[in-house]
């Protein structure tokens, strides 16, 4: 029986219907919890702009996200899926395959064609993970052995973006079958030199991850995407003992020397300059004094190959124990003349600002650490192995007192002071609002910095 509030409801309120809004416009985030437009979104290559985390892309997006626009040539895409093993569970198998061609609108789990990739010509396979979560069967492995055969036979790179849950089950040994197959055909391309890339994307396991994928020359992972054989609950109940904190993700991998490299989506490159940094603020959140030290020692072995004696760096997030200190020691090592840059950002979004509350600093620690660094660490001798210079970020991160006293502190002990300013329209913008001048006039007209020796070394205006 309806209450008596459901019963007189519809006579006060009326019977009209709320309007409701259409299924997938917007979109949760997995990665922070915010609520996103599809559309700006899409726009960035489903790369969420608040924390970085990447929405899986379908093989059509990827390959246009991949290929030179109108390059793309689909090759092997009359072959379909047999049933030889006459496999049923709680479905016959040749309906679950019809079921993913009308929920992928592909006719299998694997594109594969030719394109250009930067006017370079280039064989480009992708899996669909709505096709069966692009588990690997009998046609998908031909598919791949086709693509890697053709790639031999035009001798030019082929590039395969997996996401893929493993072999195919319903076609038991005949998907088993494919590991070997598959790989066979990538060893074919290193007898030749021919490079093979491979991008791996969340999710890579099983059978996958097991053969071809991770065979590349060159192995790309998107970040967090999870990559393994067996997953983390299985092998965490099969040896009875708690995983390492991102266990079979991509920077854990990375870590182990797994893979070549964890790179975000072009969502954190073609954008503007706010857009660019919310994108990569929480990746750089993630960094390790480990990190730093390697990162800075492999750049500056790299420059000293180029013939170059003198490096400076900016570095300004500090997060998981990080410090200055890390750069420094790494600079030690290779022997390089180096000018580091003690950066600092304060102003989180809380107070107004553009970086995450959790990559900021307290001011007071900044300026303290600032002194401890000169003091410690610089010299001003001409030519020196070693100068520390202060480099509150930019207007848009740190507040108008730290990048006062940050200048007052340089003065007094003679250091370099850097800065970022009128780098895009959005931090003019920024500027205009908070301050009430464009970039270039802050230094000129404002009290944010007082300093008779200001020079103006690298510029950019729209």
């Amino acid at each position: 029986m309806a209450s008596w509030i459901q019963r007189i409801a519809p006579r006060i309120l009326g019977n009209k219907s709320k309007s409701k809004v259409p299924a997938g416009v917007w979109l949760k985030c997995d990665g922070c919890g915010e609520t996103l437009y599809s559309k700006e979104l899409d726009k960035n290559y489903k790369v969420c702009p608040s924390c970085g985390f990447h929405f899986r892309l379908t093989a059509r997006e990827r390959i246009a996200l991949l290929a030179d626009e109108g390059t793309f040539r689909e090759l092997f895409s009359s072959y379909r899926s047999g049933d030889p093993l006459k496999f049923s569970d709680t479905k016959k198998y040749k309906d679950r395959v019809k079921d993913a061609v009308t929920k992928s609108q592909e006719n299998e789990s694997f594109i594969a064609g030719t394109a250009e990739l930067n006017g370079r010509k280039i064989c480009l396979g992708v899996f669909e993970f709505k096709f069966m979560g692009g588990s690997m069967g009998s046609v998908t492995g031909e598919k791949i052995t086709a693509l890697a055969e053709t790639a031999l036979k035009n001798h030019i790179p082929l590039i395969i973006a997996s996401s893929s849950g493993g072999a195919r089950m319903q076609e038991g040994i005949f998907s088993l079958m494919q590991m070997g197959k598959t790989s066979a055909s990538i060893a074919k391309l290193k007898r030749t030199n021919i490079p093979y890339i491979s991008i791996l994307t969340d999710p890579t396991t099983g059978g996958v991850t097991a053969s071809f994928a991770m065979l590349g020359d060159i192995i790309i992972a998107e970040p967090k995407s999870l990559i393994g054989f067996a997953g983390p609950r299985v092998i965490r109940e099969t040896i009875k003992q708690e995983l390492p904190p991102d266990f079979q993700r991509a920077e854990f991998l990375l870590k182990q020397g797994s893979i070549d490299r964890v790179v975000p989506l072009p969502g954190a490159q073609n954008q503007n300059l706010f857009g660019w940094l919310r994108t990569l603020y929480p990746i750089w959140g993630r960094l390790t004094p480990p990190d730093i030290y390697i990162s800075t020692q492999t750049a500056l072995a790299e420059l000293a190959l180029s013939g170059c004696t003198t490096a400076a760096d900016h570095l300004y997030i500090f997060p998981n124990g990080c410090r200055l200190d890390d750069e420094i020691e790494a600079s030690k090592s290779v022997g390089l003349r180096l000018h580091a840059a003690r950066g600092s950002m304060s102003l989180g979004t809380s107070k107004g600002g553009l970086p995450p509350d959790h990559v900021t600093e307290d001011e007071d620690f900044i300026l303290k650490d600032s002194q401890r660094l000169i003091e410690q660490y610089h010299d001003p001798k001409p030519g020196s192995k070693l100068q520390i210079t202060l480099a509150p970020c930019s207007p848009f991160s740190v507040t108008e007192s730290l990048m006062r006293e940050s200048s007052v502190l340089a003065d007094s002990y003679g250091v370099h002071l850097h800065t970022h300013l009128a780098e895009t329209a959005d931090e003019e913008q920024f500027c205009m609002e908070k301050f009430g001048l464009p970039p270039g006039r802050i230094y000129g007209e404002s009290r944010l910095v007082k300093r008779s020796d200001l020079v103006c070394t690298f510029c950019i205006c729209k």
